[in-house]
């Protein structure tokens, strides 16, 4: 059942994985309450249980005979709830058309047409009759649709090279090897814990093993997803540990020695120097919702003096996600530099960031890691203005010291 309403929820998704904005999410909330109302209703006001063929069936241990009425008027009703599914996903996928730029249209008119063969294909289905004359070219029809789905994702994902394939290897690499290693570690230990507790407890000596090493594995499940995620980015991924690797400027022991503007160089260098990116620059809160920019990336397309995020995109940004530009030019995201105020997230500027050199997309780790650096930038910047401020105006009781003299520049 599940299965069917993910196929369901594609067009909700598709292609960042998010929905357009956070008021589509009641589509997914509305998805898991009829299948757990779902399982709910057929697990306990069925009386029997049993494939759907009804090849055989039993009597439902859990079940409420004298409520098996609600069942048939429940499921009756059941069209509609997957209606609603069907025609909120459409909407939202409608939705994020009009507001996206042309590569991400791209990607949506493949997922369309495959749309376009379903429909093509389970419309007329319901019309035809059941009749041995058609049923070749339906189930040639129905792998054909089967097909078209999964491959219009495909094409859309390599063709236009959105892909977060590296994510994919990264998690198999990782959970591969961790999976094998617990359960290695249960099985050993279950051996031991059972001969153990039998000498302890008892008869009850093979559940409390199994229970014993359960808790085990649970408590050193983290630690070791952390050795092993370490052991596979230092191997396989080397440039993926840490972004601020080797931007030493932003580590507080050099805040003193360094201004806005070179701070701002720095940072972009080393991330077009990292990432291979071809364009990077840096925007700068103004007193309003806009940002001004303050350090150009150069190249041949203009840049704008100024960027203004819609309300989704600053809602995003505030949640430290890098977000997608939709205003044209070089740039084709923004990571945010922030500083974590302890209530909220305030945004103090826009690492801009363009394509990248070698043609790929940016993997989910890399988006990842521009926005955890974007917070070590924003620590930076924060200090540097607080001192350069401190130094025009210095407050009364060090106004006149040794201290706020070289801050100011007249004490060497």
């Amino acid at each position: 059942m599940f299965p069917l309403f993910a196929f369901f929820l594609i067009p909700l998704y598709f292609p960042t994985g998010r929905p357009p904005a956070g008021r589509w999410n009641w589509i997914m909330k509305w998805t898991i309450g009829m299948w757990l109302t779902g399982a709910l209703v057929g697990g306990v006001f069925s009386p029997d249980v049993g494939p759907g063929d009804g090849r055989w069936a039993m009597p439902n241990p859990i079940g409420l005979p004298f409520l098996g009425r609600v069942e048939d008027p429940f499921f009756n009703l059941w069209p509609i709830g997957i209606m609603v599914i069907v025609v909120g996903s459409a909407a939202s996928l409608f939705v994020r058309y009009r507001r996206a730029g042309p590569e991400v249209r791209q990607q949506i008119k493949w997922l369309l047409v495959a749309a376009g063969l379903t429909m093509a294909f389970f419309v007329p289905f319901f019309f035809l009759s059941s009749g041995d004359s058609h049923s070749a070219w339906l189930d040639l029809g129905f792998d054909l649709v089967v097909v078209a789905n999964p491959l219009a994702i495909a094409i859309a994902i390599f063709r236009y090279r959105v892909w977060d394939l590296d994510v994919v290897v990264n998690r198999a690499l990782v959970y591969g090897p961790l999976t094998t290693l617990l359960a290695g570690i249960f099985a050993m230990l279950i051996s031991v814990t059972s001969v153990l507790a039998k000498e302890i407890f008892g008869a009850q000596s093979q559940a409390m093993g199994a229970a014993i090493s359960a808790v085990v594995v649970a408590v050193i499940f983290q630690p070791m997803r952390d050795w092993v995620q370490a052991f596979v980015d230092k191997r396989f991924y080397p440039q993926k540990r840490n972004l601020d690797t080797g931007l030493v400027e932003v580590q507080p022991e050099y805040w003193a020695f360094i201004n806005q503007q070179k701070l701002l160089q720095i940072a972009q260098a080393h991330v077009r120097r990292t990432l291979g990116v071809t364009y990077t620059a840096f925007y700068l809160a103004t007193d309003g919702s806009d940002f001004e920019l303050a350090l150009p990336g150069g190249g041949g397309e203009a840049e704008p003096a100024r960027v203004g995020p819609t309300e989704k995109q600053a809602s995003e940004l505030r949640r430290r996600w890098v977000v997608e530009s939709e205003g044209g030019g070089p740039a084709v995201g923004f990571a945010p530099v922030h500083i974590d105020r302890g209530e909220e997230i305030e945004v103090l500027g826009l690492l801009a960031v363009g394509a990248r050199s070698n043609g790929r997309g940016y993997s989910g780790d890399d988006l990842r890691a521009l926005a955890d650096l974007g917070g070590k930038i924003g620590l930076a910047l924060n200090a540097i203005q607080l001192g350069e401020e401190t130094a025009k105006d210095p407050p009364k009781e060090l106004a006149g010291s040794p201290a706020a003299l070289h801050a100011a520049g007249a004490v060497e």
